[in-house]
């Protein structure tokens, strides 16, 4: 409206009249800077050495450079007022202690410090929002996804979508019209390396809430607007505040985000949220299938990604893979366990270690053919080293579940083959009468068979492909019905 009048800067961008404002507000808890205290420069460099060469190949929101001159820059002048750089430290540091083979000393406390101080930035006012806390908050929801329960990880994940949109990190700030863009700091918006570093904080927190979300079955974060033309306005001082913050990431690879990766699986899983046209399932399939496999962290969450779609849209569903899906779907499995395997020996905790090898034989169970039956071996081996690489409770209980599991399904085969047995060796007391565009074809006899006898039964090999080519649809029943071939014959003799 101002805007609209020629106000110019007459009016700031503000709530006006949120409310009546009859109460004060509750002070902030007293947190001091503590992170230069509990970590020497060399723990510091020590444990963001093995963030840098573990986590940022995968989840990559950080520039490297940009942050150990500021790591030298906060240690050789310890500042005294506390500020979210420190949330963001304790979060690099916690990760890098959580993949390292001695972690530090003071991971729980770094954990503990982290929380309080992004605690600040949305439960007291006048709440603090940064690039800082947006990347720190990405940095708590893969240390709580690696380290404790799915809620925790899935309520963390949503708060940093939530600073996310309150940056504006999901907008494009060259498409939109910002108040003041005249101003020099207002330009430094727009910047390829700014840019660049607000889509990789995006990216990163749009992935790891719409992933945590499909694997645990709960909704992920939508946010308004994102990455469009829709105008939205902000004030010069407001531009001014995030230029401020620009300088936190640096550059990051400016190549568009659609064109990577992880933004490309993303786009993939948020399509599995929607109902799928006929073939569409493949083609997902496929998209998920050309994705790179490096590093081998990123072929885990593919396979993840392949496994709900199966969850999604087939078994909730009780619907069936096609023989071109369930090929393509077993492909992507077994690459996926033999990526699991090959992580073993670096004795890395990532958390798709075990879940993904879980997820798959539950596919793999559900999928029920002797193709994805014939990986089962593969699949309870692996999940066996797994629990013998890191030997702990819940490794235990997904072994003790996966032989459950198998030992349901051979149950109810056992089951099924007796009746099955029962019905195939059934003695009738009179044969029912052929039908009458075949009589005479079973009066004839074969040359083809022994001493030209009538085809009175079928060889096993063949009666196990028709089968398979009567549940694929390759064979009309009408037509095995009706048929003179000796192997498609079903008609009694």
């Amino acid at each position: 409206m101002g805007q609209s009048m020629e106000l110019g800067s007459e009016l700031r961008l503000h709530s006006f009249g949120w409310n009546i404002n009859t109460r004060p507000e509750l002070l902030a808890p007293a947190v001091v800077p503590v992170v230069c205290r509990l970590l020497d420069v060399h723990t510091l460099s020590t444990y963001s050495q093995v963030f840098f060469d573990v986590v940022d190949p995968v989840y990559h929101f950080l520039d490297r450079a940009r942050y150990l001159e500021r790591c030298a820059a906060y240690w050789a002048e310890p500042p005294r007022v506390l500020e979210d750089f420190e949330a963001l430290v304790a979060g690099v540091v916690v990760l890098g202690s959580f993949f390292a083979d001695t972690p530090v000393a003071v991971e729980a406390e770094l954990v503990e410090h982290a929380k309080q101080v992004l605690d600040l930035g949305c439960a007291y006012a006048p709440g603090r929002l940064s690039l800082d806390q947006a990347a720190a908050w990405i940095a708590r929801t893969l240390y709580l996804r690696l380290a404790t329960r799915p809620h925790l990880a899935w309520y963390a994940s949503c708060s940093a979508m939530h600073v996310v949109e309150a940056m504006g990190l999901h907008v494009d700030l060259r498409t939109v019209d910002v108040a003041g863009r005249g101003d020099s700091s207002v330009a430094a918006l727009t910047t390829p390396e700014f840019v660049a570093a607000r889509r990789n904080l995006f990216e990163c927190a749009s992935f790891l809430n719409a992933i945590i979300s499909a694997d645990y079955g709960r909704s992920r974060v939508v946010l308004q607007d994102s990455i469009t033309t829709t105008t939205t306005t902000t004030t010069a001082a407001a531009a001014a505040a995030a230029v401020a913050t620009t300088a936190v990431l640096g550059s990051s690879g400016l190549a568009a985000a659609a064109d990577r990766p992880m933004s490309k699986l993303t786009a993939l899983l948020l399509r599995l949220e929607r109902d799928l046209p006929r073939g569409a399932r493949l083609e997902i399939l496929e998209s998920i299938y050309s994705l790179p496999s490096e590093p081998a962290v990123f072929a885990l969450l593919k396979t993840d990604v392949a496994i709900h779609l199966f969850r999604r849209h087939v078994h909730i569903d009780q619907e069936r893979l096609s023989g071109a899906e369930s090929a393509l779907m077993l492909t992507i499995l077994k690459a996926g366990l033999a990526q699991t395997r090959g992580l073993l020996p670096s004795h890395q905790a990532w958390w798709n270690l075990l879940f993904t090898p879980f997820q798959a034989l539950m596919v793999l169970l559900a999928i029920d053919s002797t193709e994805s039956l014939e990986l089962l071996s593969e699949t309870m081996s692996l999940l066996d080293a797994v629990s013998h690489a890191f030997p702990c409770f819940l490794a235990g209980e997904v072994l003790q579940t996966a032989q459950t599991l198998a030992k349901g399904l051979e149950k109810r085969k056992k089951k099924q083959a007796k009746l099955l047995s029962t019905a195939s060796n059934w003695t009738f007391s009179s044969p029912p009468p052929p039908s009458s565009s075949s009589a005479q074809n079973h009066q004839a006899t074969d040359p083809d068979l022994p001493d030209g006898s009538t085809p009175a039964s079928v060889h096993p090999g063949h009666a196990e492909a028709l089968l398979d080519s009567w549940f694929g649809g390759g064979v009309d029943w009408m037509d095995l019905w009706n048929s003179t071939d000796p192997v498609l014959d079903l008609n009694f003799p």
